[in-house]
Protein backbone atom coordinates (compact mmCIF):
# COMPACT_ATOMS: atom_id res chain seq x y z
CA UNK A 1 0.00 0.00 0.00
CA UNK A 2 0.83 3.68 -0.65
CA UNK A 3 1.36 4.72 2.80
CA UNK A 4 2.11 2.94 6.22
CA UNK A 5 -0.24 4.00 9.20
CA UNK A 6 -3.40 2.43 9.66
CA UNK A 7 -5.58 5.66 9.11
CA UNK A 8 -3.86 6.43 5.54
CA UNK A 9 -3.71 3.40 4.49
CA UNK A 10 -7.62 3.12 5.41
CA UNK A 11 -8.25 5.78 3.62
CA UNK A 12 -5.88 4.91 0.63
CA UNK A 13 -7.75 1.54 0.25
CA UNK A 14 -11.25 3.03 0.58
CA UNK A 15 -10.64 5.29 -2.39
CA UNK A 16 -8.75 2.64 -4.14
CA UNK A 17 -12.30 0.22 -3.82
CA UNK A 18 -14.13 3.00 -4.48
CA UNK A 19 -12.46 3.61 -7.59
CA UNK A 20 -12.40 0.31 -8.54
CA UNK A 21 -16.27 -0.24 -8.20
CA UNK A 22 -17.08 3.28 -10.39
CA UNK A 23 -15.16 1.65 -13.00
CA UNK A 24 -17.25 -1.46 -12.99
CA UNK A 25 -20.28 0.94 -13.18
CA UNK A 26 -21.20 -0.14 -16.65
CA UNK A 27 -20.68 -3.93 -16.78
CA UNK A 28 -21.80 -4.36 -13.05
CA UNK A 29 -25.20 -2.65 -12.23
CA UNK A 30 -25.75 -4.69 -9.82
CA UNK A 31 -22.71 -4.23 -7.43
CA UNK A 32 -22.56 -0.86 -7.87
CA UNK A 33 -26.55 -0.29 -6.95
CA UNK A 34 -25.62 -2.29 -3.92
CA UNK A 35 -22.62 -0.07 -2.79
CA UNK A 36 -24.19 3.08 -3.62
CA UNK A 37 -27.41 2.70 -1.84
CA UNK A 38 -25.94 0.66 0.85
CA UNK A 39 -28.43 -2.21 1.20
CA UNK A 40 -28.21 -4.35 4.35
CA UNK A 41 -27.84 -8.16 4.78
CA UNK A 42 -30.01 -10.19 6.45
CA UNK A 43 -27.62 -9.27 9.46
CA UNK A 44 -28.19 -5.88 9.20
CA UNK A 45 -24.78 -5.06 7.83
CA UNK A 46 -24.18 -2.70 5.91
CA UNK A 47 -22.58 -3.92 2.14
CA UNK A 48 -20.56 -0.76 2.11
CA UNK A 49 -18.78 -0.88 5.10
CA UNK A 50 -18.36 -4.89 4.88
CA UNK A 51 -16.68 -4.24 1.06
CA UNK A 52 -14.66 -1.31 2.87
CA UNK A 53 -14.09 -3.47 5.67
CA UNK A 54 -12.77 -6.72 3.68
CA UNK A 55 -10.45 -4.99 0.93
CA UNK A 56 -8.72 -3.03 3.98
CA UNK A 57 -8.36 -6.10 5.93
CA UNK A 58 -7.19 -7.92 2.97
CA UNK A 59 -4.63 -5.83 2.15
CA UNK A 60 -3.68 -3.68 4.95
CA UNK A 61 -0.27 -5.53 6.48
CA UNK A 62 0.91 -2.94 9.24
CA UNK A 63 4.91 -3.27 9.43
CA UNK A 64 6.56 -4.60 12.55
CA UNK A 65 9.76 -5.63 13.33
CA UNK A 66 8.78 -9.45 12.55
CA UNK A 67 7.39 -7.90 9.24
CA UNK A 68 9.77 -5.08 8.01
CA UNK A 69 9.25 -3.77 4.38
CA UNK A 70 10.78 -5.29 1.57
CA UNK A 71 13.49 -3.04 -0.25
CA UNK A 72 12.57 -2.37 -3.64
CA UNK A 73 15.85 -3.21 -5.91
Amino acid sequence: MKYSDAQNARDESDRATIEAIMNTISTNMELYEAFKSDKRNKNNQSFKKWLLDMVFNATYKPETRENPPKANP
